[in-house]
């Protein structure tokens, strides 16, 4: 999968808007149409997923792959292969930042340098908040599972305190602005200019982008660098265990949770809340993510029942089917779970 140029998630969804405005933009600007499918999420966790299987004893041949791939994201000299023009990328930062680590080759570095200069312009200068698309006053818990991963690997990679506080203040202000009564339940998205919530609060998908976000925070900060630490870590503890009891059957959760007439799994939101849980550090055993999967991998190793690209606030996907994003989280958990 991550060495194939087509992508495996659906983005195509009936009657997608996104879809349809950005195949008339490719189309106009020459662009590949695939572009802003490969250039996205997706791919960055399923690369991500092969770098936790290769640092917890995977063979060299799974970090061969990642560094063959990531030649299709940056050029010799750090240049992106691509227009950053979607939060979603600067998830290829995380990849960059831990592939430095390891090989403190100058591209990675100058690239990450490129990543974080993109990013930066997607601020809301007034409330210093990273925007989902430019030009939208509108703030996406989208962006917190997205960008956050980015700003505290990156940040504490390079010792840049300026990016950790930009992530604990992205998160500060949707827990503040962006949840339900109980300030754990997040909102699809807040519209910035008339101070409304958008969207509902038990879309999976976003609760799994909002634990995503927390989790990074308590895993790179601490009391010490995170004045909004002790209010990170009991929203997360706090929607956690108020998850658990959301689980269909015990077992998984579903595209959008406490909905009594869909029970069936979505699997990208089932891995994500696993992923997120073990990213903050708490315990997650491998037997528990199998039984939740048990109807949903294939004799190939494929999983299966993941919703596909999000279209827009209150319109969702309605296919499903393989993705990057749940076969990299799958291995993810594999690699760091017993």
């Amino acid at each position: 999968m991550a060495r194939s140029s087509k992508v495996a998630m659906s983005f195509d969804d009936a009657e997608g808007l996104y879809p349809f405005l950005a195949k008339v933009k490719s189309k106009i600007q020459r662009k590949d149409k695939e572009d802003y499918k490969y250039f996205n999420f997706p791919r960055a966790y399923l690369l991500n997923g092969l770098l936790d299987v290769f640092d917890n004893g995977g063979d060299k041949e799974v970090l061969i792959t990642v560094e063959k791939e990531i030649k299709k994201i940056i050029d010799a000299s750090g240049n992106l292969h691509f227009k950053f023009d979607k939060i979603d990328q600067s998830l290829f930062g995380v990849i960059l930042s831990r592939l430095y680590l390891s090989d403190e080759k100058e591209s990675y570095s100058k690239a990450l340098s490129h990543i974080e200069h993109e990013v930066k312009k997607f601020i809301n200068d007034e409330q210093d908040l990273i925007l989902y698309r430019k030009g939208i006053d509108v703030c996406f818990v989208d962006t917190l599972g997205m960008v956050c991963p980015f700003l505290y690997t990156y940040g504490s990679s390079f010792q840049k305190e300026d990016l950790i506080r930009l992530a604990n203040e992205q998160l500060y202000f949707y827990i503040k602005n962006g949840t339900d009564k109980s300030g754990l339940l997040p909102f699809h998205a807040v519209d910035l200019k008339n101070k409304i919530h958008l969207g509902p609060t038990n879309w999976g998908r976003g609760i799994g982008w909002f634990m995503i976000g927390l989790a990074f925070s308590l895993k790179y900060t601490t009391a010490s660098n995170n004045p909004h630490y002790k209010l990170f870590r009991s929203t997360f503890e706090e929607l956690d265990i108020k998850l658990q009891e959301l689980k269909i059957k015990n077992l998984h959760w579903s595209q959008f949770l406490g909905h009594t007439n869909d029970t069936s799994i979505d699997t990208s939101i089932t891995l994500m809340l696993y992923y997120a849980r073990t990213v903050s550090g708490k315990e997650v055993k491998i037997k528990e993510v199998e039984k939740s999967l048990q109807d949903s991998i294939n004799k190939e190793g494929y999983v299966l029942n993941s919703s596909g690209d999000t279209i827009y606030i209150n319109k969702y996907a309605t296919k499903k089917g393989k993705s990057e994003l749940t076969q990299g989280l799958l291995l993810s958990l594999i690699a760091n779970t017993n």
